[in-house]
């Protein structure tokens, strides 16, 4: 998980609703016969390099994916307000993705789908509030992800609050766990030079890569 970037500003669609439908739901706006919703989605994952704002697992651009309300709105989160949303991946909840969605499936469950409605404040990080130039995880060879405790103060962050970050999000589940060793693998084996690293973590109006804090865990270590 990495900070990641919201829209300048809603897409028009939203914003010509809500003005017109202030007290409207998101299930009143998404109205799949208008594909609101997902126009939605394609600019927030945009926004976000088209990685889930979570996991880091491609989204967009033809991949499958939804929107995510930070604060639920069954917890009082706005419904129409494009800072309480986040551009996310299934969460291993959709068996068209393969290996993605292994079964069972409630055991493969992870981002949005095992965050659920929980109230996410003081328990899960919101990833647009990480810091822009500390990565505040650390990685094993085998793909789990862990907590660096002193990048977290030096960016004042609870190192508790990283840790349950990553509980509550599921973000080591296997089957996560087993998508980033295959890149750490595929790191370690092609020997990129710092040059060619730099190029895959910036590419010119491109997605970014797929798990990119996995490549950049993987390239310093």
């Amino acid at each position: 998980m990495k900070r990641v970037a919201a829209p300048a500003e809603a897409p028009k669609v939203l914003a010509d609703f809500g003005q017109l439908h202030p007290d409207a739901t998101w299930e009143k706006f998404k109205d799949k016969k208008k594909r609101r919703g997902r126009d939605v989605f394609d600019a927030l994952a945009e926004a976000q390099g088209h990685l889930c704002a979570y996991c880091e697992i491609r989204i967009g651009r033809g991949e499958l994916g939804q929107v995510e309300h930070f604060i639920p709105k069954s917890k009082g989160g706005a419904h129409l307000d494009i800072a309480n949303m986040l551009a996310v991946c299934e969460g291993g909840t959709n068996p068209k993705l393969g290996e993605r969605s292994l079964p069972p499936i409630p055991d493969t469950m992870h981002c949005g789908q095992l965050k659920g409605d929980r109230d996410p404040t003081g328990v899960i990080l919101d990833p647009r509030t990480l810091p822009p130039d500390t990565v505040i995880w650390d990685i094993t060879v085998q793909g789990v992800l862990i907590v660096h405790e002193e990048r977290c103060r030096v960016a004042g962050i609870d190192p508790a609050l990283a840790k349950s970050t990553l509980e509550g999000l599921g973000l080591n589940r296997p089957v996560l766990v087993r998508l980033r060793k295959r890149i750490l693998d595929g790191l370690r084996q092609s020997r990129l030079s710092p040059q060619q690293i730099d190029e895959l973590l910036a590419p010119q109006g491109d997605p970014l890569p797929e798990f990119y804090t996995t490549i950049l865990l993987g390239a310093a270590s």
